[in-house]
């Protein structure tokens, strides 16, 4: 790569411009390593909407904006992600898919294997036109806990041992709200609450160590540490990052693209979030709440 090729914008796009392609088209429109090619939706109107706000084209066939681009975020319906992201994928295309990577393991297996290949809150509300609530496609596992399955089995970094899990369906076909323990092949355990049913938004986590506990918000955000000291419980705020977390994602997805470097959570690993979401379902369906 020249250095003229490194320094311009890569030719980026948003394949479903809902609510959260709405940020990603925003936050590429934005950012002055990528150029917004276009976006696509299969709402059409909604693609015409979303492309004039951010400046950019609608298109109506996603292989004619397919043809224009270098890497893509998919955040279509998880349902859609196999249909729209193996095309991509084919193509030579460098996507970041959003979570969960698809809607089944054969589905989110069939995607790894074509990248690797190529070697390279509260209830959500109604939409118009007698869609379904963002995110209710999937179950509340896959729509709001899979970022936190994510998250601890990176901290654990070992395989679960054992998931118990229990759950209810209120608003919807599937589960919305779940509570999952898992306990990991090296002793971590980890306690998981997710709802998309309660009167507020919260999202946090606790670490549990030996002589520490380390509560974190992510909502703030803000992290803090306490620690039994002399005097009793000592408590100290943790020096943190405050930057968009999608802001963060897509310009650590666009520098991999361009430095060709491995992404923080690849395909596989994606894979094994959902294969995990999957076992608390069924643990879900054993045991309802």
């Amino acid at each position: 790569m020249t250095v003229s090729e490194s320094q311009r914008p890569l030719r980026v796009a948003v394949f479903g411009v809902g609510s959260l392609g709405e940020h990603h088209a925003r936050l590429y429109a934005a950012l002055p390593e990528a150029e917004l090619i276009g976006v696509y939706d299969a709402n059409a109107a909604r693609a015409r909407e979303i492309a004039a706000k951010y400046g950019t084209r609608a298109f109506e066939r996603p292989e004619e904006l397919a043809a224009e681009i270098e890497a893509a975020s998919v955040a279509a319906p998880t349902d859609l992600h196999q249909a729209v992201a193996g095309p991509l994928l084919d193509r030579g295309i460098h996507l970041l898919v959003e979570k969960p990577i698809a809607a089944t393991l054969a589905e989110a297996e069939d995607l790894v294997a074509r990248a690797e290949a190529r070697r390279v809150a509260p209830y959500p509300p109604p939409r118009g036109g007698g869609l379904r609530p963002r995110g209710t496609e999937v179950s509340v596992v896959h729509d709001l806990m899979i970022h936190d399955l994510d998250l601890v089995l990176h901290l654990a970094g070992a395989a679960p041992a054992e998931v118990r899990a229990s759950g209810l369906s209120l608003a919807s076909d599937s589960p919305d709200y779940a509570a999952a323990w898992i306990a990991f092949e090296n002793g971590v355990e980890a306690s998981l609450v997710a709802s998309r049913i309660h009167p507020d938004r919260a999202r946090g986590l606790r670490l549990f160590y030996d002589d520490a506990v380390v509560e974190l918000d992510f909502m703030l955000p803000a992290a803090v540490e306490a620690r039994k000291g002399g005097d009793g419980i000592e408590r100290a705020a943790l020096p943190i990052v405050k930057e968009e977390p999608l802001r963060a994602e897509l310009g650590s997805f666009l520098r991999c693209v361009r430095e060709r470097c491995p992404p923080v959570v690849d395909g596989r690993r994606a894979t094994e979030a959902l294969r995990l979401s999957l076992e608390v379902l069924r643990r879900i369906a054993d045991s309802p709440a």
